[in-house]
């Protein structure tokens, strides 16, 4: 079977291998160690892989292998974050591989600019997550007891007749669980622009669900910001405050990095 060529990542030039790499860690498929391709101004790490494991159809029959896609995909994590630790890189996606080296040459040369925009655009910055959670029970306390609209919601009801009064409280939590969700999504907006505005770039996404975090607490936020070094200490203590702002209403912040800058580092213009 030929070998192939596996990508993890694009560099700036001028690097050696033994710089950038643990040497008692070796590639991906358990042998040897990466290596690097200069192409001008833009350098590649890379490492020579097998067609049989990693070949189309290999992929195509590996992806249903659970082991084996937590184990390369791990390490490819892993080595993502060895190379940010020694120099600026616009990390791939796990499985980016080449037929052969001049076809990853083609694809450097079409794309030279973006790409060294792209370099350009990470120095001296870092990829960190945050994730925000609700207690249900505890949120849904503080908006029944402090919501304007609930507090006024319950005034207009004291106003009512009696037998008003009763269909109209019967319909109270579900008006309550409305304005809680309506708050939780303007908490999370208003804490999401408020680190966006520590950070140089910013993406906002999908709230995963129970089934996925495996947790009692509901997501609220799931958001990734590009920082840069200088600001990091700023950056972290706004969420040190917003932490202690928000314990009381039921909300827990989690904040994970620096990581690649896997939502900032893209391969198309």
């Amino acid at each position: 079977m030929g070998k192939l060529v596996y990508l993890y990542g694009i560099i700036p030039e001028g690097h050696e291998i033994d710089e950038i790499w643990d040497s008692e860690k070796s590639s991906i498929e358990g042998e040897g160690l990466p290596y690097i391709e200069d192409f001008g101004g833009l350098a590649a790490v890379v490492t020579e892989v097998s067609e049989e494991e990693f070949g189309e159809t290999a992929m195509e029959e590996n992806s249903n292998n659970t082991a084996w896609i937590q184990e390369k995909a791990f390490h490819h994590h892993e080595a993502l974050l060895e190379l940010q630790r020694h120099t600026t890189v616009l990390p791939m996606k796990f499985g980016t591989i080449f037929e052969s080296v001049e076809s990853l040459k083609q694809m450097i040369e079409e794309k030279e600019d973006h790409l060294q925009h792209t370099l350009q655009t990470l120095e001296g910055k870092e990829e960190w997550n945050v994730k925000a959670y609700i207690n249900p029970k505890t949120f849904y306390e503080r908006v029944a007891e402090a919501n304007e609209n609930v507090k006024a919601k319950r005034e207009e009801i004291e106003q009512m007749s009696k037998g008003r009064q009763y269909l109209e409280k019967k319909k109270l939590d579900k008006f309550i669980e409305e304005e809680m969700f309506k708050d939780q999504e303007k908490k999370a907006e208003e804490m999401h622009d408020r680190l966006a505005g520590y950070s140089e770039d910013s993406e906002r996404k999908k709230n995963w669900k129970k089934d996925v975090t495996g947790r009692e607490d509901e997501m609220a936020l799931n958001s990734a910001y590009l920082v840069k070094s200088d600001d990091l200490e700023s950056f972290l203590d706004q969420i040190r405050d917003m932490e202690k702002e928000k314990e009381e209403d039921g909300w827990l912040i989690e904040a994970t990095g620096p990581w690649p800058a896997y939502h900032f580092a893209t391969m198309e213009e």
